[in-house]
């Protein structure tokens, strides 16, 4: 059994220190995903580079948020899905929202609630067999360009369910508060 190791700029590379520096300048910490990653400069640098490429994609902050929580939701990752709770309450995005995509429960907005199925069918088939989730997704209001822009976040967040998973991530403080688990799934939403 192998223990991962939660860095601090002490621990890591000159590199990865100023990495740490501007995360706990942004954030006011370095969440554990990026302290266990901070063996390894490049990949680091690698996934923060997706999740600001995320951050400039075609969908709104909620709606990047649906996809992240969605995919953490699916994957069962409760370090995940309590981290982008708590950036949606930073956000100060629809708690309602928030709270169905944890649940799995019907989000009242049909948009918003079609990308949350999209991003569900995308986690479950690899992309195939999604043409009735797709033809939903884009009848409900969003282009192709943007189911693209779903995948990229499905990928990402997808890599960090993978980390958190395989190191057993401790929950970070400011994370507690959104502590979930499986047991709060919407079993006949789905």
């Amino acid at each position: 059994m192998t223990n991962y190791k939660l860095h601090n700029r002490e621990s890591v590379s000159t590199e990865t220190a100023n990495t740490f520096l501007v995360l706990e300048n942004q954030l006011g910490f370095v969440p554990n995903v990026f302290a266990v990653l901070g063996q390894n400069t490049h990949t680091l640098e690698a996934f923060l580079t997706m999740n600001e490429k995320f951050n400039f994609s075609s969908l709104t902050a909620v709606e990047r948020e649906i996809v992240q929580i969605a995919v953490s939701v699916e994957n069962e990752c409760p370090y995940c899905v309590a981290g982008h709770s708590a950036f949606a309450k930073v956000q100060e995005l629809d708690d309602k929202i928030i709270h169905a995509v944890r649940t799995e429960a019907i989000i009242d907005n049909p948009k918003l609630e079609s990308l949350r199925r999209f991003t569900i069918a995308l986690v479950n088939s690899a992309g195939r067999d999604v043409d009735d989730e797709l033809k939903n997704f884009i009848n409900s209001g969003y282009s192709e360009l943007q189911a693209i822009d779903v995948i990229l976040g499905v990928c990402i967040k997808t890599f960090s369910n993978l980390v958190s998973g395989l190191t057993k991530l401790p929950l970070d403080k400011p994370f507690t508060p959104f502590t979930w688990s499986s047991k709060y799934l919407n079993k006949s939403a789905a």
